[in-house]
């Protein structure tokens, strides 16, 4: 098995590899799918499935642990 990705020189024969097409196109699609998501507000992952976030829109300041109606 060779390189998928080697460089070619000028006067080369370009072969395109199946391999190397592939990464080139997720590539491509990887870096319209950033360019895309600029601007969107990114969410905070949370690997604690229990852990719930609530955005306190009562006009008060409630202290943590304080109750907030749903």
């Amino acid at each position: 098995m060779g390189n998928d990705f080697k460089k070619v020189r000028p006067g080369d024969k370009l072969r395109i590899p199946a391999a190397a097409y592939n990464a080139f196109i997720d590539a491509a699609n990887e870096a319209r799918r950033k360019r895309l998501s600029v601007g969107r507000q990114a969410q905070p992952e949370s690997r604690d499935r229990c852990i719930v976030l609530v955005k306190n829109a009562s006009g008060v300041d409630v202290p943590r642990g304080g109750v907030l109606g749903i």
